[in-house]
């Protein structure tokens, strides 16, 4: 029955409200059920998931602080320099760092260049994330599935970014797909020999694949001891060591390096990584909202629907959910053990799979709830979900942001600049400005701008090491400290008597602007201010 039929039928006669509702509710249902099973449905999604990549991508925004500290590793070290500790308190997969280095040294380090790695493993994504959820959803459930993931931010952001965590996402759907297929087909070697490749593989190019590939291989072992299989026992026991191997390999060139990226990253903070067991499960609690970027009001039901959802798919697919779950508990006792860091994009691995479980029990949701009451809760569901996911594509669709936009404020300070000026970089600031000053290719004024602000490249461990040392008087740079406010205020001393300051801010957490102002206000008068997204240059009149 169509719409127009109903709206024929109510003009004729009086329909009981009820009975109104509930035919409303089954053309709502019947034409929901044809929009999912439509042939043309996944591929306008999987269109729609790239498109917003692409976007994202080409909006070329400025290197943000942890992209220049990872950027300056990669321009000026070699490929066996990648390997240990590196500066700024860096670090990634070795086998990441090397793809990147030889884009790097074949292409230039731009940031299109730095990034399309990233971008290229992000459209590979929605792909294969279409194959994973034909594997373990209905064909109903594929839909919901893909929609989120197409348009969730994390996954689109970090297909646009210079570091690791988009590989993390396909390293965990790579892994999902092959599993699936060396159990499914058992007797295939060719299935088989692929996941273990990728097994081995993974360590390299996604650190916390060895979570889910310990799952993998404790569900795969036990199945093959249930089927007292020996042959089959044998051969997982020797891919598993193959995997413990490669993992101790780059362990020992990369993870053992990283005790002091690990000791700054769970240092207790409530809602992202911490260092007590409550403040792991918070982490993994809150995914959805970190990196997950849907309103915290929302985390209790994005947990629920997981969890349900998990029972919904263990049905069928037992091995996979198995293997998630134990995953899942390895992750958590690495995070209680401060051997990880549970929470913010250290868990966007798992969010993937989050997304193909919320969609499995929010499809068995409609099956089941056919009444008005049941489909008025699965409808305020999908929007508390969905909704939230969409008003954020929309506008960053139409608008990408660019939170620390360094390139362009070095711009407006260049066409500002008079002779006699001094320029102030916050301790965050020289990063990227050190990063765009030396960029082959990134602008076309880096000559000139090294000409108005020379420095002597510098490096060391530490995050908060200096990158630039002042060769003049119109350059002066930010002290770094474990006091960040006070550094700051120390620096300004040395400003005093100087008539045209200009001061560059960016990612200046945990201050806030009134806290950088206030000092400024009352050393000097403002002159001018250009804000940028989050970023801000002020000009101040030091001379009193």
């Amino acid at each position: 029955m169509s719409t127009q039929d109903l709206a024929r039928q109510e003009a004729e006669r009086k329909l009981p409200a009820s009975e109104i509702a509930r035919q409303w509710w089954q053309v709502a249902i019947r034409t929901a059920d044809a929009v999912l099973v439509s042939a043309w449905t996944v591929p306008i999604l999987v269109g729609v998931g790239i498109l917003l990549r692409i976007v994202r991508y080409a909006s070329d925004r400025s290197l943000w602080l942890d992209e220049s500290y990872l950027a300056l590793n990669l321009s000026t070290r070699s490929y066996s320099d990648l390997v240990g500790t590196l500066d700024f308190n860096q670090g990634a997969p070795v086998g990441f760092l090397v793809l990147e280095k030889a884009m790097v040294q074949a292409f230039g380090n731009g940031e299109h260049i730095l990034r399309l790695l990233p971008f290229l493993v992000g459209c590979a994504s929605v792909l294969l994330f279409v194959v994973v959820a034909r594997d373990l959803l209905t064909r109903r459930a594929v839909p919901i599935a893909l929609l989120l993931f197409a348009v969730l931010d994390p996954f689109v952001y970090y297909s646009a970014e210079a570091k690791q965590y988009g590989f993390d996402v396909f390293a965990t759907l790579v892994l999902l797909a092959l599993f699936h297929r060396a159990l499914r087909r058992s007797g295939s070697s060719r299935w088989f020999a692929a996941f273990g490749v990728a097994g081995v593989a993974a360590p390299w190019f996604s650190h916390p694949s060895v979570f889910l590939l310990a799952g993998m291989g404790v569900v795969a072992i036990a199945l093959a001891l249930r089927d007292r299989d020996s042959r089959k026992v044998a051969r997982w026991v020797v891919t598993g060591a193959l995997w413990l191997v490669s993992f101790g390999v780059e362990w020992v060139l990369s993870i053992r390096h990283l005790h002091q990226l690990q000791a700054t990253v769970t240092g207790g903070t409530g809602d992202g990584h911490g260092s007590t067991s409550r403040h792991v499960l918070k982490g993994l609690y809150l995914m959805f909202s970190v990196p997950g970027e849907l309103p915290r009001t929302v985390v209790g039901v994005t947990a629920l629907l997981t969890v349900a959802g998990a029972y919904v798919v263990a049905r069928r697919r037992p091995a996979v959910v198995g293997a998630i779950v134990l995953g899942t508990l390895a992750l958590l006792v690495a995070g209680d053990l401060h051997r990880y860091p549970v929470g913010q994009r250290f868990i966007l691995f798992l969010m993937p799979v989050a997304v193909l479980l919320i969609a499995a029990c929010a499809t068995e949701l409609v099956t089941l709830a056919r009444g008005g009451l049941g489909l008025a809760i699965a409808a305020v569901v999908a929007a508390m979900i969905f909704v939230p996911a969409l008003a954020k594509a929309l506008p960053r669709f139409v608008d990408p942001p660019d939170s620390e936009p360094t390139r362009q404020l070095l711009a407006d300070l260049q066409a500002r600049w008079h002779a006699g000026d001094t320029l102030y970089l916050f301790q965050n600031s020289q990063y990227a400005f050190r990063y765009y000053l030396t960029c082959d290719g990134c602008n076309s004024r880096a000559r000139s701008e090294r000409a108005l602000w020379p420095f002597r490249a510098i490096h060391g461990p530490a995050q908060t090491a200096p990158a630039v040392e002042s060769q003049s008087p119109a350059l002066v740079v930010g002290s770094g400290g474990s006091d960040q406010l006070a550094d700051y205020r120390r620096d300004l001393g040395g400003l005093a008597g100087k008539q045209r300051v200009w001061l560059l801010f960016t990612h200046y957490y945990p201050l806030d602007l009134e806290s950088l102002t206030t000092p400024l206000n009352a050393r000097g008068t403002q002159l001018a201010a250009i804000r940028r997204g989050s970023a801000v240059l002020y000009l101040y009149d030091f001379d009193r």
